[in-house]
């Protein structure tokens, strides 16, 4: 088992909870105006490899081993020339990330951005999300991680009732994105009894998160559908799986759309979730708001186990 940290790395300055695992970003609106040097893209890159490559230590020391890297490594990748991502300095500080992944064993996920809809009806969303994926796998490759879905790159299914078209945008993937890709059920949309039968065909896993399961269950209990999930998983591979709550102050009566945004802190774990983590049965990425500081609240309101 592993609990999992989703993109920042906070440290308490002054009192206050600072991110120092900044991912940089560039506007397309200002890079379609030409505000952007060739330089400043590179620099923009390369901090925010080298930026990764500092943190390290520090999740590795904290005992954390799994984490969700920033979908936005090399903002517009896609529209930028190649060799401001893929040169001799991004290589290198890739291979470097990769290294000490392995070396200390540290899962790494992404979960690129939500217009990512493979599912889509517009072909041109889907030839930006195959895009999009399979620039996440060349990162991936770059980094030196085994094409599998231990080193997932996970989506949601996308367009609903869109089964065929989901399908059809996996099999365009290149085997570097395909291997590693993974499906979410998700709180409106696809659940995981829906999911299971895309996962049968193209033998995607299914990364099952417990918070959306609450709001679209297909009638399925949440340690039936995440059991649903994990034999959906190859030998090899942890299944992964997410974690989050509702704000604590809101209330059954309150929209999905309220409810589904996440809490701070922890402040329930589902008991099966829980037992298969601490069984080591499953990894849980955490995706509270605090982070770091709420996965190490959680290790001691809960007795989740860390590693």
């Amino acid at each position: 088992m592993a609990l999992g940290l989703c993109c920042q790395w906070l440290e308490i300055k002054k009192g206050k909870p600072k991110n120092v695992l900044i991912s940089r970003s560039l506007q397309l609106g200002r890079f379609n105006r030409g505000e952007y040097s060739r330089e400043k893209i590179k620099k923009t890159f390369i901090d925010n490899l080298q930026n990764v490559l500092d943190v390290m230590p520090k999740i590795v020391a904290s005992g954390v081993r799994s984490l969700r890297i920033s979908s936005s490594m090399f903002p517009l990748f896609d529209k930028v020339d190649k060799e401001l991502a893929e040169n001799k300095e991004t290589d290198l500080l890739l291979a470097e990330i990769g290294s000490m992944a392995l070396i200390n064993g540290v899962r790494i996920t992404t979960h690129p951005a939500q217009f990512t809809v493979i599912s889509s009806d517009n072909p041109k969303v889907v030839d930006n999300s195959i895009r999009e994926l399979e620039y996440h796998a060349w990162m991936f490759d770059k980094m030196g991680l085994p094409q599998t879905p231990h080193y997932s790159i996970n989506i949601h299914g996308g367009k609903r009732d869109r089964k065929t078209q989901l399908i059809s945008g996996i099999e365009r993937l290149n085997d570097s994105t395909r291997l590693r890709l993974t499906l979410e059920n998700c709180e409106f949309a696809y659940s995981v009894k829906d999911l299971a039968l895309v996962a049968k065909d193209v033998k995607v896993p299914i990364c099952f998160d417990s918070h959306h399961h609450r709001f679209n269950s297909s009638d399925l209990s949440g340690e039936k559908a995440m059991g649903i999930a994990i034999k959906s998983w190859p030998s090899g591979s942890k299944p992964m799986t997410h974690l989050s709550n509702s704000k604590p102050e809101y209330v059954e009566t309150d929209s999905v759309t309220k409810l589904r945004k996440h809490s701070d802190y922890l402040h329930q774990v589902p008991e099966y979730q829980l037992k298969a983590n601490n069984d080591g049965l499953i990894d849980i990425e955490i995706e509270a708001k605090m982070k770091n500081l709420a996965i190490f609240k959680a290790v001691n309101d809960f007795g989740l186990q860390l590693n």
